[in-house]
């Protein structure tokens, strides 16, 4: 499933993002990403992970393969989500509210 091209507002730029399992790399839709010019690859830090990405950037060579912090991507954005709910609940301990 691919989702439309979204902007973002932090740096204006575009992305699409491919919502989709990449065992099945003949389902990507490289026509359509070659006419794109800055592409990241975001996948797992692991053998299969780095290897479908080695893959498709061998067929768009402008892709940049980002890796992940550790193991995955989610382990990522949940630590992030973690330390974020800390700093809440540290500014509001700070203002003497409580839970």
């Amino acid at each position: 499933m691919i989702s439309p091209p979204a902007r973002r507002k932090s740096l204006g730029a575009r992305c699409l993002l491919i919502k989709r399992n990449w065992d099945d790399l003949d389902h990507l839709p490289f026509e359509l990403l070659r006419n794109i010019s800055r592409i990241g690859l975001a996948s797992n830090n692991d053998s299969q992970g780095n290897e479908t990405s080695l893959v498709v950037q061998e067929k768009l060579p402008q892709a940049k393969i980002i890796a992940p912090k550790g193991q995955s991507w989610n382990e990522v954005f949940v630590r992030e989500r973690r330390q974020q709910q800390e700093i809440v609940e540290q500014k509001q301990r700070s203002r003497g509210f409580s839970w």
